[in-house]
C-alpha cells in the first residue's frame, strides 16, 4: 500500500495461490469508497485492467473498493458513524426543515425498482412537479450515481423545495453506497434540503442520519411531503363544513324571520286600514267641529261689533255729547282743570279750543 497524495498504489493477492495483482486508484475514488485498506483485509474491487506502455506492466485501474463480510461491513459502519457523530454531522440543529407546502421536488432513485412507484403513487393530487434523476441504488458502486444526482440538482435546479433520496429495504451489504462518507458529505453540503426514504433492516443508513429529514420507506417519504397539504386540506374541509352549517342556520333564521315578517306585515296592513278609517272619521268630526267653531266665532265677533258700536264715543258725540280733554287727557272732573287753562272740545263734526273762565263745583 503506497499513498502518493493524488493517487494510491496497492496490491491484492489471491488467498489460494498467492498470485499478486498491482492496483491503482485515484485519491478521490478512494475517498468515495470510504475504506481504509489494511494488510490482510479481504476486499472486492471494481474497475478495469490497464497496461503501462513504456514497460508493458499490467495493473488494475480501481474505481471502487468494498470490504467483504457482514462483520467487516458492520465494523466499518460503526467506525464511520462514530467519526461523523464526533463532527456533529447528525446533530438536529444542523439540519434544515423541509418547507411546508413543497411543490418542486428532485427525486434520486432507480427507474427499475419499486421505490419510484411507491413514492409517486402516494403523492396524491397536490400538483407536485417531480424532476427525476435515474441512479443505481444497489451495491457500493451506486455511490457515484447518488452523488452525481444530488450535485446535478444543486447546480441545475437550485430552487427545488427538496431532494428525495429513496430506495426500498435492504441489507447492510446492499446499502453500502448509503453508508459512504463521500455521500454523507455531499448530503451535508447540499443547498437544497434532503429527505431520505431508505428502507433498512437494522442499522439506519448514514446517509439517512445525515439527511435533513429521514423516514423508513419511499411511501413514508411521499406521505411526509404531502403532510402539510393534507393538514391544510382537512382544515379547508372543516371550514367548508362549518361554513355550510353556519349558512344553513342563517337560512333557517331567515326563513323564520320571513314568516314572522309576513305575519307582522299582515298585522301592520290591518292596523293601517283601521288607522285610515279612524283618521277619516276623525277628519269628519274635526271638519264638523271646525265649522261650528267658526260660526260661533262669527257670532261672537258680531256681538263685539254691536257692543263697540254702542259704546263707541263717536256715537255719543253724534247724539249731542262732546269730549273735553286737557293736556291730552279726558276731563272727568273740574279738579283736572284750572282757570285760564286751555282745553280741547271734540264734537261730532270737529274740535274746539277754549279757555276756562270760571269753575263751579
Amino acid at each position: 500500500f503506497e499513498n502518493r497524495g493524488s493517487y494510491i498504489f496497492f496490491g491484492i493477492k489471491d488467498k489460494k495461490d498467492e498470485s499478486l495483482l498491482n492496483c491503482f486508484i485515484w485519491a478521490q475514488d478512494y475517498e468515495i469508497s470510504g475504506v481504509e485498506i489494511e494488510e490482510g483485509m479481504e476486499i472486492i474491487i471494481w474497475g478495469y485492467p490497464q497496461v503501462y506502455k513504456p514497460n508493458g506492466r499490467l495493473s488494475f485501474q480501481t474505481r471502487l473498493i468494498e470490504v467483504v463480510g457482514e462483520g467487516a461491513l458492520k465494523k466499518a459502519y460503526d467506525e464511520l458513524k462514530r467519526k461523523l457523530e464526533e463532527e456533529g454531522i447528525f446533530r438536529p440543529e444542523r439540519k434544515r426543515p423541509i418547507p411546508d407546502f413543497p411543490h418542486r421536488i428532485g427525486l434520486v432513485t432507480s427507474h427499475q425498482g419499486a421505490a419510484i412507484g411507491d413514492f409517486t403513487s402516494n403523492l396524491g393530487k397536490f400538483g407536485f412537479k417531480i424532476k427525476f434523476f435515474d441512479s443505481r441504488v444497489e451495491g457500493k458502486q451506486a455511490v457515484f450515481d447518488l452523488i452525481r444526482g444530488i450535485r446535478w440538482f444543486n447546480e441545475n435546479i437550485p430552487d427545488l423545495d427538496a431532494i428525495v433520496l429513496t430506495r426500498g429495504g435492504g441489507s447492510l451489504e446492499s446499502l453500502q453506497a448509503f453508508n459512504t462518507e463521500a455521500l454523507v458529505r455531499e448530503i451535508v453540503n447540499s443547498k437544497i434540503p434532503i429527505l431520505a426514504g431508505i428502507g433498512h433492516e437494522k442499522d439506519m443508513p448514514l446517509a439517512a442520519l445525515a439527511a435533513d429529514k429521514a423516514v423508513s420507506t419511499p411511501t413514508a417519504a411521499a406521505v411526509e411531503l404531502t403532510r402539510s397539504w393534507e393538514e391544510a386540506l382537512h382544515k379547508v374541509e372543516a371550514m367548508e363544513r362549518n361554513l355550510l352549517s353556519y349558512l344553513s342556520r342563517i337560512f333557517e333564521r331567515f326563513e323564520k324571520a320571513r314568516h314572522i315578517l309576513h305575519r307582522e306585515a299582515e298585522k301592520i296592513g290591518q292596523a293601517i286600514f283601521f288607522g285610515k278609517e279612524r283618521i277619516r272619521n276623525f277628519s269628519k268630526d274635526i271638519s264638523s267641529g271646525f265649522s261650528g267653531a267658526v260660526e260661533n266665532i262669527k257670532r261672537q265677533i258680531k256681538n263685539f261689533e254691536d257692543q263697540l258700536k254702542i259704546y263707541n264715543p263717536e256715537r255719543q258725540l253724534k247724539l249731542g255729547y262732546s269730549l273735553v280733554s286737557v293736556r291730552g287727557k279726558i276731563v272727568r272732573s273740574v279738579k283736572q282743570v284750572k282757570v285760564s287753562e286751555e282745553v280741547d272740545i271734540k264734537v261730532s263734526d270737529g274740535e274746539l279750543k277754549t279757555n276756562i273762565i270760571q269753575i263751579r263745583e
